[in-house]
């Protein structure tokens, strides 16, 4: 039986974002590595989790007032962007949905959608 993005999976989202994002330890967004007081790569980019989601969420908005259209497709309307979140965060979900659950994060359109609406800010499109 699926566990589609209902509102049990979505309470279960926020909770796992919830206590993600409770996780204060500095790392490198470049490679993905801890910070040990000593830079890890050639182009380092110290981060923690909190200021990498509200980075991502002033990039998003900024995107989607600068987007030629209300659905955020390309100007030949071949490609529409609709997600942007942190690859580390949508890696935990996938990881923790697939222990927990035994099935994907989010399996088909119709949980992209219902994602999309239950979390604004990792949504580009101004319409769904």
């Amino acid at each position: 039986m699926a566990f589609v993005m209902d509102d049990s999976k979505v309470n279960a989202t926020k909770a796992f974002i919830n206590t993600w994002l409770k996780d204060k330890t500095v790392y490198c967004a470049a490679c993905g590595s801890d910070f040990k007081g000593r830079f890890c790569c050639d182009n380092p980019h110290l981060t923690d989790r909190v200021k990498r989601v509200t980075d991502l969420m002033e990039a998003n908005q900024e995107a989607k007032d600068n987007q030629l259209n209300r659905f955020a497709s390309t100007k030949d309307k071949h490609m529409r962007r609709s997600l942007s979140m942190p690859a580390e965060l949508l890696r935990d979900l996938e990881s923790y949905f697939m222990s927990q659950y035994q099935e994907p994060f989010l399996t088909d359109q119709k949980e992209t959608r219902a994602f999309m609406k239950a979390f604004p800010q990792f949504c580009i499109a101004r319409v769904i």
